[in-house]
């Protein structure tokens, strides 16, 4: 059951630890611009409650994902593909997102008006459907988690597990989470007004991050350090291109009507303003 024994390269596993690093740390600072926004301000105004929540719920779910399966290659002495700075990752920002969602309930009394009913309802319901999948764990129906090389037999199906749950959800979130700030950038035609370093830095990370898999699979002549963290991978492939968007508009498409704006002073008296409409637009400061 153990991965098979090949010779690895020092440089590539040197470069692989240092670009795991590099994601880490840049998608770990990314996340800041915003708190210390709230905090200077004392207010959550500009910040979607919706993005927030759900933010919040991916995260929690991608870190029971990396905790479960990093221990499981552990002990079963299989390919690492969920590193160990993936772990750290999804913890540390699930507890950065619980803090986020608290600075909504201390600075915005009616932070419960923002909440959409479709977000509560949508909330509501993948809760249920991840203490569902738990429950199928502990009554032995499916397992989990599943590698190829594991034996599950003991469950009525391994085709999917608590974990796929967990990663398939993540990677959910991810693919709708960005649309909204698009949006508002098109019918705004400028960018001002967000934290443009949280995108920069989501770009970083995302390019690393899709590296030090690559170059581990490389080193390693094993494509499951690919496919053994398939959310991952596609949370870099998906943010990587909502990014580009997003920079594009900042740095070419609406280069001069952010220069206009930030020339006369308009940022604040501006008609498209950052604010969080019906739908839980947000502005991902």
């Amino acid at each position: 059951m153990g991965e098979e024994s090949h010779e690895t390269s020092v440089a590539l596993t040197i470069l692989a630890h240092i670009c795991g690093w590099i994601y880490f740390t840049a998608w770990t600072i990314s996340f800041y611009p915003q708190l210390i926004s709230n905090y200077h301000a004392k207010s959550t105004e500009g910040l979607s409650i919706t993005f927030a929540v759900f933010n919040l719920i991916g995260f929690i779910a991608l870190a029971q994902y990396d905790i479960i399966r990093y221990g499981v290659q552990l002990r079963y002495d299989l390919p690492q593909a969920v590193e160990i700075q993936d772990v750290c990752f999804a913890v540390h920002a699930a507890v950065l997102c619980i803090i986020c969602c608290l600075q909504f309930i201390h600075y915005d009394s009616g932070w419960r008006e923002r909440v959409t009913r479709r977000t509560w309802i949508m909330s509501v319901v993948l809760i249920v459907a991840g203490m569902a999948h738990l429950l199928l764990v502990e009554m032995g129906v499916i397992p989990l988690t599943h590698y190829p090389d594991m034996d599950n037999s003991s469950y009525l199906t391994s085709a999917w597990s608590f974990t796929n749950f967990c990663g398939a959800l993540k990677l959910g979130i991810t693919l709708f989470k960005y649309l909204p700030q698009i949006v508002l950038n098109f019918e705004r035609q400028m960018t001002n007004g967000l934290a443009i370093w949280t995108f920069n830095l989501d770009c970083v990370g995302g390019i690393f991050s899709l590296i030090q898999n690559g170059v581990e699979s490389i080193n390693h002549r094993n494509s499951a350090y690919i496919t053994g963290n398939l959310p991952k991978v596609g949370i870099g492939l998906v943010g990587l291109t909502y990014n580009a968007i997003i920079l594009g508009q900042h740095y070419y498409l609406y280069r001069e009507q952010n220069f206009e704006a930030k020339r006369i002073g308009g940022e604040d008296t501006m008609s498209g303003k950052l604010t969080t409409g019906d739908d839980g637009v947000d502005c991902l400061l």
